[in-house]
């Protein structure tokens, strides 16, 4: 099937298929930017703290403006070569548009690298500081290595940490190695602070899962986390169960009645269904061999004296220390 228009004209307009195509586009640009400009126009207009200006170099997005506009002539010169079959001419113009387009990508870098470091904070007063944050440095003004060996920005959360309280579901792997990295890299350890019991096999007595003292890590929670997953869903079964038998119960006891008239009769025999039930194992804590200085970034941690709160729920327990911010 041969598609109309490719080569020849419509009679009508006077366009080929492709110069139409090249309208639609341009069309979809001016509403895809119309977008973002009047996002930018509101959220300036509407916003209730000073607007940050000249954050980003000046200079780079002004070469580049003239960047754009020269490779926006050699790619037509390209083209108009091109038309006319004069091949040199086209590689020619066609290697300054690509040349302009690395200029672009290597400007572009350089601004938008200041952007990554750049920080803004609000005040309680709703004052706006605007800085880099400064990094960690010793007496003699060298800059401090964290245990990966990475520079240290002055934001961070310092808790002197004696003790660390998992949720068996929703720990986080690469936490839990980082805070393995940070016990060894002060020569500590993290340990069970008892052992792990619970009743696995319905009717019969509670197995140790783990032992006091073992050494924490992603392999020892997931094991748990297993036992604690199988049990759940074991009591959520009994449980629904025995809740749709007293549904049934309390609905022959109550005809004509609707379901909320007696949903407050509804209830579980618990002394009955406990020995069905298996243990769940919600948490488990760990000790660390001496208390630890322990660091995280703001956005993980709820600090608090005395028992600060990670994102998985993770439970520190220890002093919560000096923690300064240092803008620059």
């Amino acid at each position: 099937m041969e598609i109309p228009y490719v080569v020849t004209p419509r009679k009508d307009t006077g366009l080929f298929n492709s110069k139409i195509a090249i309208w639609l586009f341009l069309a979809s640009e001016v509403m895809l930017f119309g977008g973002f400009f009047s996002a930018y126009v509101f959220l300036r207009l509407g916003a209730d703290y000073p607007w940050p200006e000249r954050t980003l170099p000046v200079l780079p997005g002004l070469i580049n403006t003239f960047v754009l506009i020269g490779s926006s002539v050699t790619v037509v010169f390209a083209w108009a070569s091109l038309k006319l079959r004069n091949w040199r001419k086209f590689q020619i113009y066609m290697g300054i548009t690509v040349f302009c387009a690395l200029i672009f990508m290597v400007l572009k870098g350089i601004e938008y690298n200041v952007k990554f470091h750049h920080q803004a904070l609000r005040m309680k007063d709703y004052t706006v500081v605007e800085g880099h944050l400064g990094l960690e440095k010793d007496d003699s003004g060298k800059e401090i290595l964290d245990h990966n060996g990475k520079t240290i920005e002055e934001n961070l959360i310092y808790v002197d940490a004696t003790k660390l309280t998992f949720n068996t579901v929703r720990y986080y792997k690469p936490w839990i190695e980082e805070l393995l990295t940070q016990a060894k890299h002060h020569g500590n350890t993290i340990n069970l602070s008892d052992d792990v019991t619970a009743i696995t096999k319905e009717g019969q007595p509670a197995e140790v899962i783990a032992k006091k003292g073992e050494e924490l890590s992603v392999a020892l929670l997931d094991k748990i986390k297993a036992v604690h997953l199988a049990s759940r869903a074991h009591n959520g079964t009994y449980r629904t169960e025995a809740l749709r038998e007293e549904w049934k119960v309390a609905k022959k006891k109550n005809p004509g009645k609707s379901d909320w008239q007696y949903a407050s009769d509804v209830n579980i025999d618990m002394d009955a269904l406990t020995p069905k039930l298996l243990g769940e194992i919600s948490s488990v804590s760990f000790d660390l061999s001496k208390t630890t200085r322990l660091d995280f970034h703001p956005r993980d941690i709820r600090e608090a004296d005395g028992q600060s709160r990670l994102r998985d729920d993770t439970v520190v327990d220890g002093e919560l220390l000096a923690s300064p911010m240092v803008f620059h």
